[in-house]
């Protein structure tokens, strides 16, 4: 089978100039949490890695964002302080 040049298989989804972006804000929310929970960003990496070699690790496919993720693992390490 020919595949079309013109084709890619990486899926990009971007949003400029929108008033509902909260990228910024986002990004130092997560910076904030991973230098308050320093141990989150392993547990992150690793379950982000389980999760891909399952099939759950892209939301565009109905697996988990990474931000979902992290938000799930902080608030597990906020119950259970490592």
């Amino acid at each position: 089978s020919s595949e079309d040049p013109g084709s890619c298989p990486i899926r990009v989804d971007l949003s400029l100039e929108d008033p509902n972006h909260r990228g910024q804000r986002s990004k130092a929310m997560i910076n904030w949490l991973l230098t308050v929970f320093p141990h989150a960003r392993p547990v992150t990496l690793v379950l982000k890695q389980w999760l891909i070699e399952r099939t759950y690790g892209m939301s565009h496919t109905g697996g988990l964002c990474s931000y979902g993720l992290l938000l799930l693992v902080v608030g597990f390490l906020q119950r259970y302080p490592a």
